[in-house]
This record gives structure tokens, C-alpha cells and sequence, in this order.
């Protein structure tokens, strides 16, 4: 497993195009809209977990998050 921390107060975009697995994004403190190279949205905030797809190529994250990013 590869994990990354990520602590944004700007906006960010995480590129899996490359990467042929799924993701977990697991929200440590603040909130965030995540929105996927589908056009689709969802908030992750604190305490909540979210599934990425390994068909995502990307995902553009805006608002204030520290957050884990994990994958194999």
C-alpha cells in the first residue's frame, strides 16, 4: 500500500491516470468538494471515507482538507 497526507487550503488536482488501482480518500479535519473527470461531485469531510474508482483519471479537490490518500 502507497499513503500520502495531504492538507489543502487551495484548490488541487490528483492525476491517476497512470495508476491502474483503486483509491481511498479518508477525511481527517475540514471539508472538501471532490469532482471527478465525469463531471460527478461529492463532499468528503471529516471522518468520512470515500471509494475511487480505478477508472478515475482524475480528481479536483477545492475547499480546506486534511485528508489521507491510499492505494496499492
Amino acid at each position: 500500500f502507497n499513503t500520502a497526507v495531504y492538507d489543502l487550503d487551495e484548490p488541487m488536482t490528483l492525476d491517476y491516470s497512470e495508476l491502474d488501482s483503486f483509491v481511498i480518500l479518508i477525511g481527517l479535519k475540514g471539508e472538501a468538494t471532490i469532482t471527478d473527470n465525469e463531471g460527478n461531485t461529492v463532499t468528503l469531510s471529516a471522518g468520512e471515507s470515500m471509494l475511487v474508482p480505478a477508472t478515475t483519471e482524475t480528481l479536483k479537490i477545492e475547499g480546506t482538507l486534511k485528508f489521507l490518500e491510499t492505494y496499492v
